[in-house]
């Protein structure tokens, strides 16, 4: 995992952690430093950021059960209806861009490294639309794991069988929903960009030099740029631009480090860089981002 993921970043599950120390009743969500699962949305939809990212250290099984969603998920975005499920690894930014008032989801997030060593949570985002049938068995899985979890007694290596088995679950219908889709074969300069842009989205605090990229991918830094632009739309410069300045909102609304520093991280050359390039791009200046996303946060 890059070592950017592994600092302190906004987490959305400890955030809600945060806002349930505030309520009377937990009802049916569990909490804890491995595993969260929140089994009724209802009481949280008020807390939820729109338009702000997030960073979830956990890997997480989103099941909508009612209503509709727009996720973002690192520069992707998931239209959510009644019986979508995503899996998100770890790492992954999320946006909230748009809920339903009637919006309900059972959220599981887990650390578990079973599920790394057994390659059952990839690099990519899992998106299903599942039956009534598969829905029912999702619901009873989660069930299941709410109870262990809330039983004292019972053994932790319960629940990460659950989880492992409904990953291996997800990974079958996952194969069998695309089966039927069968896409060409990517050409060798499409293959290249899909790799570009992974590296690009699912890391941290991406290199500002286009050589940087190419010398890891094995091409010349021209080469890189052409097969990125027509594969994607976007400049190689582009994917690295939009992904710096999320990693920047993220260290403005989650760290109180100093323009300075986050210029730095960034690896821009100074704050007056940093100020130019943020405002640029997102029409207000960073310190103006840092009093605004905090007073959401706050609120």
């Amino acid at each position: 995992m890059d070592d950017n993921i592994s600092q302190k970043t906004h987490s959305i599950d400890n955030s809600i952690r945060d806002k349930m120390a505030l309520l009377d009743k937990y009802g049916d969500n569990f909490f804890s430093e491995k595993l969260t699962i929140i089994t009724d949305f209802t009481p949280y939809v008020k807390y939820v950021q729109i338009n702000l990212p997030a960073r979830t250290p956990e890997h997480r099984i989103v099941f909508v059960r009612r209503g509709t969603k727009v996720l973002n998920v690192s520069f992707r975005d998931y239209k959510l209806k009644t019986g979508s499920l995503l899996l998100i690894p770890a790492g992954s930014v999320l946006i909230n861009k748009e809920q339903s008032e009637d919006y309900n989801v059972h959220s599981v997030a887990f650390r578990i490294p079973k599920a790394e060593s057994l390659r059952l949570v990839d690099f990519d985002v899992m998106s299903l639309q599942l039956s009534s049938a598969n829905q029912r068995l999702v619901d009873n899985y989660i069930s299941l794991m709410r109870q262990l979890a809330c039983d004292d007694k019972a053994d932790s290596d319960g629940i990460d069988f659950l989880i492992v088995s409904l990953l291996y679950i997800l990974q079958e219908w996952n194969h069998e929903q695309n089966e039927s889709v069968q896409p060409e074969r990517q050409s060798r300069a499409a293959e290249l960009s899909t790799r570009f842009v992974r590296m690009i989205t699912s890391g941290g605090i991406p290199q500002r030099e286009p050589a940087y990229y190419a010398d890891k991918l094995g091409v010349t830094k021209g080469y890189l740029s052409q097969i990125v632009m027509n594969n994607s739309g976007k400049t190689v410069m582009e994917w690295i631009n939009e992904k710096t300045l999320l990693e920047a909102k993220l260290l403005l609304s989650d760290t109180d480090k100093t323009l300075e520093d986050i210029a730095e991280d960034l690896h821009l050359n100074s704050a007056s860089q940093f100020i130019k390039f943020f405002q640029k791009r997102d029409g207000e200046t960073p310190n103006a981002y840092r009093k605004r996303a905090k007073k959401i946060a706050q609120t």
